[in-house]
């Protein structure tokens, strides 16, 4: 088996270009992700995020070395190689916003229809704070309706 940090510092490139893709990588251990990270610095490879909570890194790995990306997938320090993509929560259409600042003040106004509001944001009765406060002192506010076992999902806890 190849040593990891050899196999990353082959895979990971410094910058994006047509041969890359941004991706994350999970390490099973702690220290193997801190050893990881040392080791990518010290070759002058900086990851584009590094989180430690998580024990992953998101870099640029080169696609076009499949065998490379094969065998860090199968490596027994890594948990998992996966795409990093960007995706955006549910925000509220531009025509409703400004309707909203008109009638901030009632606060028993309801601005959408029950069809146009997902079930989530209806769950943790969104609609009746959105009068009260648009979050503007807040830096990112997370409401979680929960979670059920699914195939694509460890649930840890």
């Amino acid at each position: 088996m190849q040593k990891l940090e050899r196999l990353l510092k082959s895979c990971i490139k410094d910058r994006a270009d047509a041969s890359t893709r941004r991706t994350v990588i999970g390490f099973k251990q702690r220290s193997q992700y801190i050893k990881a990270v040392k080791e990518l610095s010290s070759a002058g490879i900086h990851p584009i995020k590094s989180i430690q909570e998580s024990k992953a890194i998101c870099c640029h790995l080169n696609a076009k070395q499949k065998n490379r990306l094969k065998a860090l997938n199968n490596h027994p320090h890594i948990q998992y190689v996966e795409e990093d993509f960007k995706i955006k929560a549910h925000s509220l259409p531009a025509a409703s916003r400004s309707h909203r600042k008109r009638h901030a003040k009632k606060q028993t106004e309801v601005w959408f229809s029950p069809q146009r509001i997902t079930w989530n944001i209806r769950r943790v009765k969104a609609p009746r704070v959105w009068p009260l406060t648009l979050g503007k002192t807040v830096g990112i506010g997370i409401i979680d309706t929960g979670i059920a076992k699914h195939p694509d999902l460890h649930i840890a806890g």
